[in-house]
């Protein structure tokens, strides 16, 4: 994306945490993804389904470790959702995750929070 003119972070899973996207240039940065998408595509194996110990894995990451890490950076995150509720968000629109309850952070402090406690844990997918 910087390549094409845009001012970017790069977030701690190395995909794009934050841009400057001025409104009159929302077509251009479309074409700059776009075009950045093709030429590094993502593995595939990031949009395969997570099998049942996958799922595990991730869920107790995000209601233990990563909920503890929220909390000392100083949110409040209250209770995750059952094994359940944390199944069905998989497989709906949008998983949940204590990141969630991060509204109204400036980009700044949501890319530092995101490097001390990573959104995806550490050997999810091998």
């Amino acid at each position: 994306m910087a390549t094409h003119g845009f001012t970017v972070t790069v977030g701690s899973d190395g995909g794009l945490a934050s841009g400057d996207l001025p409104s009159a240039q929302a077509a251009t940065y479309n074409l700059a993804l776009f075009t950045c998408e093709a030429s590094y595509p993502l593995d595939p194996k990031y949009n395969a389904p997570l099998n049942e110990s996958q799922r595990r894995f991730l869920y107790d990451y995000l209601s233990n470790e990563l909920v503890d890490c929220l909390e000392e950076e100083g949110f409040d995150i209250g209770s995750p959702p059952s094994w359940q509720q944390f199944t069905e968000s998989l497989d709906g629109e949008s998983m949940w995750s204590p990141f969630n309850e991060l509204s109204g952070i400036s980009p700044r402090r949501f890319h530092e929070v995101s490097e001390a406690c990573p959104q995806i844990p550490t050997g999810l997918y091998g």
